[in-house]
């Protein structure tokens, strides 16, 4: 009972009403986080990057990349197509004046300024021949060619060619050297394998300490008859990886694969590496996916088939402060009232934020949604690992398939970033959306003395019975 008191009072002062709301999209928000739609009417947005002048890149799936700005102070957002290329698929990236995207099979690059809003001209060859196999053949492949640029190294995550690959060819994070680039381009296969054995890495995003991360996409159908059978519903699971290890670190596929949830009479518990069923052999097995000289496991894993396809770091930018006229918006869960909106707080800096696209692979659907992965004092997953994947917001449950010819189109989030007033925003394909995500006015108000209490009331509270949502979303 006492802890029941100290629970509300700590609610009572987080923000009034710390409880899973429903949310002007018609899905949930979890307080004291609110989501609006910002744009409505762009063609299939997946890839997204924010210059250094606060514009929006969009890569509009079978269009190309698309601009946005809002104007002040009125809050319109314009948009204007700066590169039209119909095969663009994902990745977008800008440094050192380009403007960087990836088809299925190369990786171009335009002269870009920030704030141009107007056609991009000079277009370059950077990478050729993405889809080949490493006999020289070309292939369908799942590939997403994902960019990451740091110092004047891309890095490009292309991703499996198969559900199950016979090699790691393709399923590989590789870096290039935009300093060097030939003329023609790099050949694909003349990329430095910076890791190895990632089945589909298609979120890519430096965290606050400059070190490079990925959320992947674990295969589909899996079938081990001395685990049970048919346990592709929860295995393998979706995970998170850090590399900052040696250059060329091996990450499991397709060899390995991270346990989710398995039986209690079978499982070893979440994480745990296994052997897929088709390479057991005598020198491939369960107890050489689980020696971390041989294959390195996730820093976390997420519940299988969510398809991570995006993650952001929040880097503190403008937290905690209201934004400005622009960003107010009239809310239909306030009758009608004008909303005051806050960015972030500053206690999520440094953690990361990832869209889960939703599963198809699965008797009952999961995913749909954006969620939070807080990170302790030295950048790592804050644990126990069950109370490291936070709901932000999504579509309710119970969830319905959607998309992938699907009669209804649904929220299905591909991409996020922050902008610089600390707004999280996030891509949705299925609905042609971009949506805003913001703090509300009562827990933006705040001071710094009262969220303190708030923590210390928390800390408490998960001492006594780990678990409470409204804490965790501290």
């Amino acid at each position: 009972m006492a802890r029941g008191v100290l629970l509300l009072l700590c609610t009572l002062l987080f923000v009034g009403s710390a409880r899973i709301i429903a949310g002007d999209l018609g899905g949930f928000v979890v307080s004291p986080f609110r989501a609006d739609v910002w744009v409505a009417d762009i063609q299939r947005p997946r890839g997204l990057v924010i210059d250094d002048g606060g514009d929006v890149l969009v890569v509009s799936s079978g269009v190309g990349i698309i601009a946005l700005w809002e104007e002040t102070p009125n809050g319109r957002v314009d948009k204007t197509t700066i590169v039209q290329n119909w095969d663009l698929n994902h990745g977008i990236a800008i440094s050192d004046g380009w403007l960087y995207a990836s088809t299925n099979t190369t990786v171009w690059r335009w002269r870009y300024y920030s704030g141009q809003r107007r056609e991009a001209i000079g277009m370059e060859m950077v990478i050729r021949n993405i889809n080949n196999d490493n006999f020289g053949r070309p292939t369908e492949g799942y590939g997403t060619g994902t960019l990451a640029i740091d110092r004047g190294i891309l890095y490009v995550s292309v991703g499996s060619s198969s559900n199950d690959d016979l090699d790691s060819y393709r399923a590989r994070l590789r870096s290039f050297d935009l300093g060097r680039i030939p003329w023609g381009g790099y050949d694909f296969a003349q990329g430095l394998v910076f890791a190895d054995g990632l089945r589909n890495e298609v979120g890519l995003a430096f965290d606050t300490r400059g070190r490079l991360w990925g959320v992947e996409n674990g295969a589909d159908e899996l079938e081990r008859y001395d685990l049970g059978g048919d346990i592709h519903d929860d295995n393998p699971a979706e995970e998170m990886n850090l590399f900052d290890g040696p250059t060329g670190t091996f990450y499991g596929y397709p060899y390995c694969w991270t346990e989710y949830k398995l039986s209690s009479r079978v499982g070893h518990g979440r994480g745990t590496q296994w052997a897929w069923p088709s390479f057991i052999n005598g020198s491939i097995n369960d107890d050489w996916c689980r020696e971390v000289r041989n294959n390195r496991p996730p820093e976390i894993t997420m519940p299988a088939h969510t398809a991570p396809l995006g993650i952001t770091f929040y880097n503190g930018s403008n937290c905690g402060n209201m934004l400005t006229s622009s960003s107010s918006f009239t809310s239909g869960n306030d009758n009608g009232k004008s909303q005051n909106l806050f960015s972030f707080d500053c206690v999520y800096e440094g953690d990361a934020f990832v869209a889960l696209h939703g599963s198809w692979n699965r008797d009952t659907p999961v995913g749909y949604k954006v969620v939070r992965i807080r990170m302790n004092d030295t950048g790592l997953p804050t644990l126990p690992a069950n109370r490291n994947v936070l709901d932000i917001f999504g579509r309710k449950e119970p969830l319905s398939r959607c998309g992938d010819g699907a009669a209804q189109s649904c929220f299905r989030p591909v991409d996020l970033k922050f902008t610089r007033q600390g707004v999280l925003l996030v891509t949705s394909d299925d609905t042609d959306q971009i949506i805003r995500v913001t703090q509300d006015r009562s827990y933006g108000a705040r001071t710094d003395a009262s969220r303190m209490a708030v923590l210390s009331c928390c800390a408490f509270v998960l001492a006594v019975q780990p678990g409470d949502q409204e804490c965790d979303n501290i």
